[in-house]
């Protein structure tokens, strides 16, 4: 009679394809093997542990053909340090690991401060404006100097030139333009028809935008940025300009 067999299978091993093996009975009356091995399936499954704690790998074997085994890695949590330097004020933030990921402290420092450029402020000069009233007042209304033209004082000596820290806050207390002011902390500048012009570099601290903000003009201010404001610039290529206004404006 033909010789029977029966047919075991068995997960172990790790082969990317099943083994067979056939073991022929050893009589008639026997039955014969069919044994078949699968390779046993695993996922991988990662634990953080305490920084001082050694490493461990733990197999959890397969509980039937149908359900992996798992390999759990046990690792100490570890962590990258990145340093930025941005800000005011010093801060540190601590994203935690996802293993097997590293975790990361991102350490924040204040960017150079301005003295570390040795910079002394911004320059200024004072000029008579020759240019008179640039439309101030045409046919009694205020048209914000619509032809006062900046670029008359590039070729003119200034009356007067200094450094400040600041710029702005320039303000004659009296109604009376005979009076001398102060600007910047030099006084007896004459207090009508004059230009006063303000060159420099504006510090940055951090990548972002910044707000401009003008208020209190008499009568006109423009505002240069970037290559333009060291040359070339024109009341036409103002980054900013603003006429006769008390109330406050701004630009980013």
């Amino acid at each position: 009679m033909p010789a029977g067999y029966s047919t075991t299978t068995i997960n172990s091993g790790t082969a990317s394809t099943p083994i067979t093996t056939t073991l022929t009975p050893a009589s008639g009356t026997q039955s014969g093997l069919v044994e078949v091995i699968y390779s046993q399936g695993y996922t991988t499954s990662y634990t953080n542990i305490p920084s001082n704690s050694p490493a461990y790998t733990t197999t959890v074997a397969q509980q039937n053909a149908n359900a992996p085994g798992t390999v759990v890695v046990g690792q100490p949590s570890k962590y990258t340090t990145v340093t930025t330097l941005s800000g005011t004020v010093s801060s540190t933030t601590t994203v935690s690991p996802s293993a097997p990921a590293q975790g990361t402290v991102v350490v924040e420092n204040p960017a150079a401060s301005q003295a570390a450029c040795n910079n002394q402020g911004m320059q200024w000069a004072y000029w008579n404006n020759t240019q008179g009233a640039n439309g101030a007042n045409n046919g009694g209304t205020t048209d914000g100097y619509s032809i006062f033209d900046p670029t008359v004082y590039k070729n003119q000596q200034p009356w007067y030139n200094a450094t400040t820290g600041g710029s702005g806050g320039i303000n004659n207390p009296s109604t009376n333009v005979a009076i001398p002011i102060t600007i910047y902390g030099v006084s007896g500048f004459i207090a009508d028809y004059f230009a006063l012009g303000q060159k420099g570099y504006i510090y940055a601290e951090q990548t972002g935008n910044y707000n401009f903000t003008i208020a209190g003009v008499d009568d006109w201010l423009g505002i240069w940025l970037g290559p333009t404001a060291q040359s070339g610039w024109t009341k036409q290529n103002t980054n900013f300009q603003v006429g006769y206004v008390s109330s406050a404006v701004s630009t980013s």
